[in-house]
């Protein structure tokens, strides 16, 4: 994976790209900004994409490699836009906690279910 973010982690410290998040409800509803931003910060599913020269240099082997699906801290890290206009998470590399399967989805930002749905499931 190419790192076109122009942004490259010093030390231990790491670059996430995270997930994107949904800009409409299952329903149709376009989110607003607000909600979709702290969807954003809260976001735990991303891709590595750039690593420090130090990153897990306390332990025997690296908890990922560049490109891989991992989880991460929830708040950990600072916000960046890349000059290529994504916003990446610059954080430490302790803060990946797993690498994740493709199919592997987050039960947090997953759209809510209509109450009526609701009822037919529960039918």
């Amino acid at each position: 994976m190419n790192n076109y973010s122009g942004v490259h982690p010093a030390g231990d410290r790491i670059l996430i790209k995270p997930e994107e998040v949904e800009k409409t409800s299952e329903g149709g509803i376009i989110l607003v900004d607000v909600y979709t931003e702290k969807q954003g910060l809260a976001q735990v599913f991303g891709t590595l994409v750039a690593a420090g020269v130090d990153a897990w240099s306390d332990y025997e082997k690296p908890f990922a490699k560049v490109g891989d699906r991992v989880l991460f801290a929830k708040y950990g890290g600072l916000m960046v836009t890349g000059k290529d206009g994504v916003s990446y998470r610059l954080t430490n590399d302790t803060d990946i906690t797993a690498t994740v399967d493709e199919d592997v989805q987050n039960p947090d930002l997953a759209p809510r279910t209509s109450i009526s749905k609701q009822k037919e499931k529960a039918a």
